[in-house]
């Protein structure tokens, strides 16, 4: 699958926009996600996510994990393939918890065990289910730290976009 969803009236185009996120408080109600959110949820596997806070002129990376690195998902909704254009997915974003509020304005919404098993599948959600699903995790469940800028450019990868960053950063830690 590819990241980020085609919206209906840009496919066939040579450049389509990608829509990586969808916000989860309207995504019901909108043409490009609708489907999605009644019949192609999935998740999508991660240990972790950035954000950036803007610092003096500066953008400085945070990495946030769920504590002791425990895996988890984020919410997720695919589109089938179409002629020559793969399958494709975007995530679920929700206002952010107090954690990563200190950094950003959203938040990918992050699946627990208890919550994967009724958020994947082709069944439509009860009614009132979708803002219980797609709320903000908490965020004593969750740790962040500053990171390295090498993250921050999108051909970087590997474990330099782990270290700790060059200069003493501001820690978010909820303690």
């Amino acid at each position: 699958m590819r990241w980020g969803l085609i919206p209906p009236g840009e496919r066939g185009k040579a450049r389509p926009r990608l829509l990586a996120n969808a916000r989860s408080e309207t995504a019901a109600t909108l043409g490009a996600f609708r489907k999605g959110i009644a019949e192609r949820r999935c998740l999508v596997p991660a240990n972790g996510f950035y954000e950036w806070m803007a610092r003096g002129g500066v953008k400085l990376p945070y990495l946030f994990t769920m504590r002791g690195g425990e895996p988890f998902a984020f919410a997720g909704i695919w589109d089938p393939a179409l002629g020559d254009v793969p399958e494709t997915y975007c995530l679920l974003t929700t206002e952010p918890n107090e954690l990563v509020a200190r950094v950003h304005n959203r938040m990918p919404v992050i699946l627990t065990a208890a919550t994967m098993a009724r958020w994947i599948g082709d069944k439509p959600l009860a009614a009132g289910e979708l803002p219980e699903l797609v709320r903000p995790v908490d965020p004593g469940l969750m740790e962040s730290r500053p990171v390295s800028r090498f993250v921050s450019n999108s051909r970087n990868q590997g474990p330099g976009c782990l270290e700790p960053p060059e200069a003493p950063q501001p820690e978010l830690d909820l303690a």
